[in-house]
């Protein structure tokens, strides 16, 4: 999806993001899982197979599990991540030129 941001360590196996979607460090999201537009998957979760992330909503655990539907500050905050690392990426090509 668009304005993802994905963690380090994250393992992302035959899976879908929507749109403006979190995944924390060290999460593990398995085949045929799909993660709805502007949902947070906590560091260290485990989505299994086939699991349906409704979108807009908080997972986490290992296995992974709905914790809460996101808030508005929420969703601007994975808004705010993601245009930082944009940032980062055109200041590191700015770089080498």
């Amino acid at each position: 999806g668009e304005y993802v941001t994905v963690g380090h360590s994250v393992t992302l196996h035959g899976c879908a993001i929507g749109d403006r979607c979190l995944i924390g460090m060290g999460a593990v999201i398995l085949n045929g899982a799909w993660i709805g537009a502007d949902s947070i998957i906590a560091a260290g979760t485990l989505i299994l197979e086939k699991t349906v992330v409704e979108a807009g909503s908080l997972w986490m655990g290992s296995p992974g599990e709905f914790r809460r539907k996101l808030e508005d500050k929420d969703r601007a905050a994975v808004m705010r991540y993601a245009k930082n690392y944009l940032g980062y990426k055109d200041a590191y090509l700015a770089e080498k030129k």
